[in-house]
């Protein structure tokens, strides 16, 4: 990896910055600013979950893949749970703390129950397809 200068750091980070301020400001400055706040919230949420968590699932589980598997069901089903909760939070036509964890969990439980089903059974059929070329 070559070393990088500060100067060349400082302009990736101001362009980066740039290209994040300016939608949010035009949101803010066309909508409202807490419409833009909602959005940045929403987005954060389910960035900083899914990021963080492959990042530790292929550091430390990725040689058992089923282990891996399993661990990213559960990531991806908690991320499913984190994002309605916080969304339904956010909202104010949801009525009660009961009724916001109650369908925050079972939109968790869904994506969890959908990931672990379906990822073995897209993953045979690649193998499959794979082993007959």
């Amino acid at each position: 990896m070559k070393n990088v200068n500060f100067s060349s750091q400082l302009l990736s980070f101001v362009l980066i910055l740039g290209i994040f301020a300016i939608p949010t400001l035009l949101c803010g400055f066309t909508v409202s600013f807490k419409a833009a706040f909602q959005i940045w919230v929403f987005l954060l949420t389910a960035t900083i979950l899914l990021v963080s968590g492959s990042f530790l699932i292929y550091k430390y589980f990725w040689e058992n893949q089923k282990i891996a598997l399993l661990l990213t069901a559960l990531l991806i089903g908690f991320t499913f749970f984190a994002v309605s909760f916080v969304s339904m939070v956010m909202d104010s036509r949801a009525s009660s703390w009961q009724q916001i964890f109650s369908f925050s969990i079972i939109s968790g439980v869904i994506a969890f129950i959908a990931v672990f089903v379906i990822s073995p059974i897209y993953a045979s059929f690649f193998r499959r397809k794979n082993n007959s070329e």
